[in-house]
């Protein structure tokens, strides 16, 4: 339906555009000549009807598919439909924990809601799907989750938009939403991905009640200071960061967008953050009636084991890097640490870099490969282990047999991996900024419960020490790290801050 939607909709708008522009043109000029109108004048009508055209189109197969699948789903009067915009839901990252734990909760404190998904992931086999959630988050939901297939969300790929990157993906999301909007229309409409631009879509043309979980601000204060600093990083590429005219276009560009962002943001009737650092960007930038820290499920428990029977007092320092293969999670600094490390060290064989994750798409793929190659030809490979896709025990068999945790994305919004492995019984070393610093590894009761580092030298550093500590010492971290996370961040915490946020959204 969508495809027919493309084709005819656009012709169809501009046919009637035409029609009404060139017809004002003219009644204009017979009217009132010599005060004709001016181009800009029929241009900007033509547009307005173009746009109101596409809405009006987009309203009428939307009702038209929504009240067709409600028939086929045997849905209920008093059912109320809630949909997740989340086109990787299978991608087994953070971001899908969240997801499938909001499902979770839902279905646990309501019994008239059917959640819905919109995913571009194949789905022809549904309960294929919701085994891998079991078998990756150790996730099972009580009822069946309906999914709504996306084909458009090729145009959101970096590869689509290799300038603009920002502007070029929200602009695109809203023809994606438009999609989505016009193969299902709901009561309730929840951004779990980060593309706010379709809290409008969703607001103004389908009347939903909408929410949104922010991971990470699309754009922050942080990323401005980055450019105006003409620091180079994976947003800021050195031919920008090396010239001041490129940099000033570059930091009005952050401008202009984050004053869209603001606007779409601040619309949404309830937004919830994961951590602090995020929670302040938000409000700077946003600004929202309804604001809340609801942190990410963490399931403590499960990874949790006495730190006097963790695998400490093996000889071998295994250090576990757990996170999404993508450029975000700079593998490339680890890569950087080990070789570092392996340098100052005697014995190379005693220590082996655990790097466990999953990857979303064929750009993920590519990544990972680059970075095996890359180790290869430094000569790491063999004090190396790479994991794709484990499932949940896996996962955590390796945590708990690891003795140390590395985590050294800049700014990383919270960190569920970081949390996961401290509850595992490693000692963690993470990047201090962002989530792990404000929420997670900080003194707990007066004890440490893990490092922070800013540089490839203090990570090093930081590791060697953990290398040499007694394992009394580091017993006392594990335990204070454990106390720490299991008060503070667990699935139980998750569901209660999330259906306490969003409870407005039910009328409750």
């Amino acid at each position: 339906m969508f495809l027919v939607l493309v084709a005819v909709t656009p012709l169809l708008a501009a046919i009637l555009g035409l029609f009404f522009a060139l017809g004002f043109w003219n009644t204009f000029e017979l009217l009132f000549s010599p005060w004709s109108p001016s181009l800009l004048t029929v241009t900007i009508l033509f547009l307005v009807v173009v746009l109101v055209t596409i809405a009006f189109y987009v309203i009428i197969v939307g009702r038209w598919q929504t009240s067709r699948l409600l028939k086929e789903w045997n849905h209920q009067e008093n059912c109320v439909t809630v949909a997740f915009l989340h086109p990787h839901c299978s991608a087994g990252g953070g971001g899908e924990r969240v997801l499938w734990n909001s499902i979770q909760a839902l279905q646990k404190r309501y019994s008239f809601v059917q959640c819905v998904i919109y995913t571009a992931d194949p789905m022809e086999n549904s309960e294929k799907v919701l085994n891998g959630v079991k078998r990756t988050f150790d996730i099972e939901l009580l009822r069946d989750v309906k999914f709504i297939h996306l084909h458009s969300t090729p145009v959101l790929s970096i590869k689509t938009w290799p300038l603009s990157t920002l502007l070029g993906q929200s602009i695109t999301s809203m023809w994606v939403g438009m999609e989505a909007f016009s193969s299902f229309i709901p009561n309730v409409f929840i951004d779990t991905t980060g593309l706010a631009f379709n809290l409008i879509l969703f607001k103004w043309l389908g009347r939903c009640k909408t929410a949104c979980y922010v991971h990470y601000p699309t754009i922050s204060t942080d990323m401005l200071q980055v450019v105006e600093d003409q620091t180079q990083a994976f947003n800021n590429a050195a031919w920008i960061s090396n010239s001041v005219l490129m940099t000033k276009l570059k930091v009005l560009y952050y401008k202009i967008f984050s004053m869209l962002y603001s606007l779409v943001g601040n619309r949404s009737d309830v937004v919830m953050v994961n951590s602090s650092w995020t929670y302040g960007h938000i409000k700077e930038i946003w600004n929202p009636r309804r604001l809340s820290i609801v942190y990410p499920p963490c399931d403590t428990t499960a990874f949790m084991i006495p730190a006097s029977n963790s695998m400490m007092s093996n000889h071998q320092l295994r250090v576990v890097s757990l996170g999404q293969f993508r450029p975000e999670k700079d593998h490339e600094m680890q890569l950087d640490i080990l070789e570092t490390l392996l340098h100052n060290v005697r014995n190379k064989d005693q220590y082996k870099f655990v790097f466990i994750g999953s990857c979303r798409n064929e750009v993920d793929e590519k990544y990972l490969a680059v970075l095996k190659n890359e180790a290869k030809r430094r000569g790491l490979s063999k004090n190396i282990e790479w994991h794709k896709g484990l499932p949940f025990n896996a996962v955590k068999k390796q945590l708990q047999n690891a003795m140390a945790g590395l985590h050294v994305m800049r700014n990383e919004h919270f960190g569920i991996g970081i949390v996961e492995c401290m509850a595992a019984g490693c000692v963690m070393v993470a990047h201090d900024s962002g989530g792990p610093r404000m929420d997670i590894v900080k003194e707990w009761k007066g004890h440490l419960t893990g490092f922070l580092a800013d540089s490839v030298e203090s990570f090093v550093n930081h590791l060697v020490d953990v290398s040499m500590m007694t394992l009394a010492d580091r017993q006392a971290i594990v335990a204070a790290a454990q106390d720490s996370v299991s008060h503070r961040f667990s699935v139980g915490s998750f569901h209660t801050n999330f259906l306490r946020a969003t409870e407005a959204l039910f009328n409750v």
